[in-house]
């Protein structure tokens, strides 16, 4: 990622893609192991519990898969991470 910026959530709904939940997206480190990583912050944009979720990206396979993670920080503490894998296909492509 270039720069920080708002990004929006995209989803299927019975075969067509719409907007989801908005968030603000850039560099940072992860809360996990202090590593550079995309942070998706959703405090300002979405209301609870969404705006409580923290995302952090990274390229697993650069180009072709995204490892992404959620997580709860709640102070000191946190719930989570809730691991999920996106991958480029062709019918990414075509959005």
């Amino acid at each position: 990622i270039a720069q920080s910026g708002e990004v929006c959530n995209l989803v299927r709904r019975s075969g067509a893609v719409e907007k989801s939940v908005a968030a603000v997206a850039g560099r940072g480190l992860s809360l996990l192991d202090g590593q550079p990583a995309v942070v998706v912050d959703y405090s300002t944009t979405a209301r609870p519990p969404v705006s409580w979720l923290r995302g952090e990206l990274r390229w697993l396979k650069p180009g072709r898969e995204i490892l992404g993670l959620l997580i709860f920080p709640l102070g000191k503490h946190r719930i989570g991470p809730f691991p999920f894998l996106m991958t480029k296909s062709g019918a990414a492509d075509e959005m």
